[in-house]
């Protein structure tokens, strides 16, 4: 039985040689100097379609998903005392899990796993130390290394130190992402294969990969997921995905070759095969074919489910196809020369359905890779990867940015929100602080700190992203536009750009360092961000008319709350040192809260971001 839920939209990448000429003109006129993309580019991804079947999120309304622990608890929300190491303040209600004692006893989930992809947040107070243990054994430690005289790093392994420190500043939530393989045992319980971690993400930033796992301890296949801490730890967010052993196979494989000249899916029904034959899997096609341009195929086969449940179709196919299971059409490859990839969530039930693929080559490559992911069923291939001609180039040497005795300026595409933006510039500095600002709307929308900028995808590869990526975690601060006239306190912020609003371009300051500037209604400022050690300090300086009506935005986030210190922690993402005499107004928004103040003439308003 068969029930579909969702179909899907999808997006088409052609590669052929016209298109391939209208990326060197592209090329040609990104490189030139100066000169301004007048329109945001436009893309169309697949929507509505994960790539990947959700997390299971681990309920914090209570303790009920670990065993019984006296040591932690369930609270509403944490924050870190800055006066006081090994300490964080705590507030009623649930959510985040805590516990507020040094050496505490060691947290159990009520979770057994084999191999588990696992995403988490964590908070640490001033020189905390905390573990996360894969199976109880294996420690990937969690310690404020954000000041660089900690010898240790956040997110090493034993014996391993990560490739980044990509650690923020204690108080803030921070993310981990992993895939843990559990170690393989043989029918005699003898290991045959090590514990491995394919990756781990702290914050953003990859500090390691397929590394291999060792312990002294007894290991087993599959064990109870732990934390430990030796001082107060908060976490939130924790989301799993277990992987076990089942796998999702096709079976007497099938095929009908046909021959023709097609720009779209043809009929195939309605067609003579020219050869016919048995398949132990979906490989090859041009060997199969034997011919590299104008050719179809219908492939016919037993898919095997081994439970029920919701299942993740993926095609990826150049030039066209459908998916068929149980004789219902599951996925369309419209039949447009290119590569395409298509995705839907069909729940099926344990046992055999009827598979069919139809397919056609009209020039250049023949490509299909159907891929399946179910319930605890990890993705895997059901058609491999079949290139005819490899047109793809290995993975492209690193081109870096390096500031080395005064301030890097890079013209680029930057992401903020998963979105890229067009008008943006990133500003790399000697002293290891750096930030991208958005040329348009006058916003400072990526701060980072460690090494500058990975360009590559601006040289290699020109027909992709060509984004300016950061080489280090990042935040992101609020983007749109930041000084605005309004009618009261109490109208809601603006989200476009106003009339009126002028950039005016960028001078330079004693230090080499840009000073943007603009223009609103004759309202003009000067916009000086200097990197300082672990922090950014902004000044905007305002002349002109009468400032009456005219307000700045701080920030905005979910939540924003001033601390002991005096700073205020931005959604927990960062914080936000204001040096204004006048307290910020912080009011509330459809999304969270946002902090603005009000703009006076000759008054530098500044502020800092610590992260």
């Amino acid at each position: 039985m068969i029930s579909l839920r969702l179909s899907a939209v999808y997006r088409k990448e052609i590669i052929q040689p016209s298109f391939i000429i209208f990326l060197s003109i592209l090329c040609f006129v990104a490189c030139k100097k100066d000169v301004p993309v007048e329109e945001e580019e436009t893309q169309t991804a697949i929507t509505g379609i994960p790539e990947k079947l959700p997390f299971s999120a681990i309920a914090l309304q209570d303790l009920s998903a670990f065993q019984q622990n006296a040591d932690w608890q369930v609270v509403g929300d944490v924050y870190a005392d800055w006066k006081v190491a090994k300490q964080l303040n705590v507030a009623n209600g649930t959510g985040i899990l805590l516990t507020n004692k040094v050496n505490a006893t060691p947290l159990a989930f009520n979770l057994e796993h084999g191999d588990i992809e696992m995403k988490l947040e964590f908070l640490l107070p001033i020189q905390g130390n905390a573990q996360l243990l894969l199976q109880g054994i294996y420690p990937i430690l969690l310690i404020d290394s954000w000041s660089t005289t900690n010898a240790q790093l956040c997110g090493a392994l034993p014996e391993i130190i990560p490739s980044v420190n990509a650690c923020k500043a204690p108080g803030l939530w921070q993310t981990l992402n992993l895939l843990f393989r559990a170690p393989v045992f043989d029918v005699a319980g003898k290991k045959i294969k090590d514990a491995q971690l394919d990756y781990v993400i702290l914050n953003g930033m990859t500090i390691h990969k397929n590394v291999m796992l060792k312990t002294n301890e007894v290991e087993r296949a599959i064990a109870n997921l732990v934390l430990q801490s030796t001082t107060p730890v908060a976490f939130r967010n924790i989301q799993t995905k277990r992987f076990f052993k089942d796998r999702v196979t096709l079976e007497n494989i099938t095929y009908k070759k046909y021959t023709g000249t097609w720009d779209y899916i043809p009929n195939f029904q309605g067609l003579t095969p020219v050869a016919e034959d048995t398949l132990t899997l979906i490989t090859g096609l041009e060997q199969l074919a034997g011919q590299t341009d104008h050719f179809g195929f219908v492939f016919e086969g037993e898919l095997n489910i081994p439970k029920e449940g919701t299942y993740l179709f993926e095609t990826q196919i150049d030039d066209g196809g459908d998916l068929y299971i149980d004789n219902q059409i599951i996925i369309h490859n419209q039949g447009e020369p290119g590569l395409g990839t298509e995705r839907a969530l069909v729940n099926l039930t344990a046992g055999k359905h009827s598979f069919k693929l139809t397919y056609y080559e009209e020039v250049w490559f023949a490509w299909i890779s159907i891929l399946v992911e179910g319930p605890e069923i990890e993705k895997q291939p059901l058609a491999s990867l079949a290139l005819g001609k490899n047109i793809w180039e290995k993975e492209p040497e690193l081109i870096e940015v390096r500031p080395k005795n005064a301030p890097e300026m890079v013209r680029a595409f930057i992401e903020y929100g998963g979105e890229k933006r067009t008008h943006a510039i990133g500003v790399g500095d000697p002293s290891g602080v750096h930030y991208a600002y958005d040329l348009k709307e006058g916003a400072i929308i990526n701060a980072w700190r460690g090494r500058f900028a990975d360009v590559t995808e601006m040289w290699a590869g020109r027909g992709e992203s060509q984004l300016l990526k950061p080489l280090n975690t990042k935040i992101e601060p609020s983007a749109g536009i930041s000084t605005a006239q309004l009618a009261s306190e109490k109208v809601g912020w603006i989200t476009y750009v106003p009339d009126g609003f002028k950039a005016l371009g960028y001078s330079m300051n004693t230090k080499e360092q840009p000073v943007f500037e603009y223009e609103l209604n004759g309202l003009m400022w000067k916009d000086n961000i200097e990197p300082m050690e672990n922090k950014l300090r902004r000044t905007l300086e305002y002349s002109g008319k009468e400032t009456k009506g005219y307000w700045h935005k701080l920030a905005s986030a979910t939540s924003i709350n001033q601390l002991e210190n005096g700073w205020y922690t931005i959604g927990g993402a960062y914080y936000l040192d204001y040096k204004g005499k006048d307290k910020p107004i912080i009011r509330s928004t459809k999304g969270g809260q946002e902090m603005i103040v009000p703009i006076t003439l000759n008054e530098p308003l500044v502020y800092e971001l610590i992260w």
